[in-house]
């Protein structure tokens, strides 16, 4: 599923061409963001093995794995109805074969 939709798209470069005529840029790289659930009917793949698969297709020279395994983080004391907040952590990756925008932090 893409991100934009044909519209969206078409408007996107309508809107570089502008820019390009009036100067801003001699250059745009205009990229599309894709989600696809993996096939039911296989156990979804690791992210390094999905990472692995897109080189095979795309070798991009820039491409990137990064896979962030964040430890929990201690539960807050006991507030004064002696309720812990839950802890936060967890695990995700990000796979990508566009060096230009492939993690966005906030």
């Amino acid at each position: 599923e893409s991100a934009r939709s044909r519209d969206e798209y078409t408007a996107n470069i309508e809107r570089i061409f502008e820019l390009l005529r009036e100067g801003e840029s001699y250059e745009v790289c205009l990229t599309t963001q894709f989600r696809a659930p993996p096939p039911r009917a296989a156990p979804p793949p690791s992210p390094l093995a999905l990472h692995l698969a897109l080189r095979r297709v795309n070798p991009a020279p820039y491409a990137a794995f990064l896979h962030f395994d964040l430890p929990a983080l201690r539960p807050a004391p006991p507030a004064e109805g002696g309720e812990r907040e839950a802890a936060a952590g967890g695990a995700f990756s990000v796979c990508c074969s566009s060096p230009e925008r492939f993690l966005r932090i906030g």
